[in-house]
């Protein structure tokens, strides 16, 4: 089903957007960090920058971005 699918991402969306909100504009930066830093070895197996490209859309789907919590507490952890 795609519908639950959406609503996931969604709420991870929401929630980075409510704090871009309260933090600022440095959320993002923090946000793309954590992306890089969680597919690390993924990224450094690329080997052409459309591989890189390819893998950044990637990245952005899966449990660990899903999961909106465990997302962001990474994220502060950092």
């Amino acid at each position: 089903m795609i519908i639950p699918n959406v609503f996931i991402f969604l709420q991870t969306v929401l929630r980075i957007w409510d704090c871009l909100f309260y933090e600022g504009s440095k959320i993002l930066f923090r946000v793309a960090l954590t992306l890089i830093n969680h597919n690390q070895t993924l990224i450094q197996q690329a080997r052409s920058l459309p591989d890189v490209v390819q893998i950044f859309k990637q990245i952005t789907q899966g449990p660990f971005v899903n999961d909106c919590h465990t997302f962001l507490q990474v994220r502060e952890k950092q």
